[in-house]
């Protein structure tokens, strides 16, 4: 689980991280820590808070898509 101001940013098995990620245009740069990398993209203090906002209504709007997938972890 990945949170920001009280508000999700991902759920999901650690292992789908990378590739939720790359669905959404954020992937993590060769060579670099997964864990470092999304707490970038989602601390206020290190990015534009309007791309702390992409995080958060990227995930909800893939939460939404995706809990009618029976297919999905979700």
């Amino acid at each position: 689980m990945v949170l920001t101001g009280g508000k999700a940013a991902y759920f999901g098995p650690a292992a789908f991280l990378g590739d939720y990620l790359e669905k959404i245009d954020r992937a993590i740069p060769k060579n670099s820590n997964p864990a470092e990398h999304v707490l970038d993209l989602v601390n206020r203090e290190f990015v534009d808070p309007k791309e702390v906002d992409y995080m958060i209504e990227s995930w909800m709007a893939y939460r939404d898509r995706e809990s009618n997938n029976p297919d999905s972890y979700l």
